[in-house]
């Protein structure tokens, strides 16, 4: 994926992926975290999962789907 400077030392993705909708997608965090991981697979690295999405719930969702991965790292301790 190509990347664009921004700021300083700053590169981000050409394509960013916006979550507008996350919330009325109703995935299960497992899905959300395996669609995270595609993305992130095919060099999209940066999310807008804007405060005021999903009335305010696509941020946690995010992070919520992101946990597993932390839960699942812990466990292999």
């Amino acid at each position: 994926m190509e990347r664009v400077q921004l700021v300083n030392n700053q590169t981000y993705p050409r394509l960013i992926h916006g979550l507008w909708r996350l919330a009325d997608w109703n995935h299960p965090f497992e899905t959300t975290l395996d669609f995270i991981q595609h993305c992130v697979d095919q060099g999209i690295t940066t999310f807008d999962h804007t405060d005021i999405y999903g009335s305010y719930s696509c941020e946690k969702l995010f992070g919520d789907a992101l946990k597993l991965t932390l839960h699942f790292c812990l466990k292999t301790f």
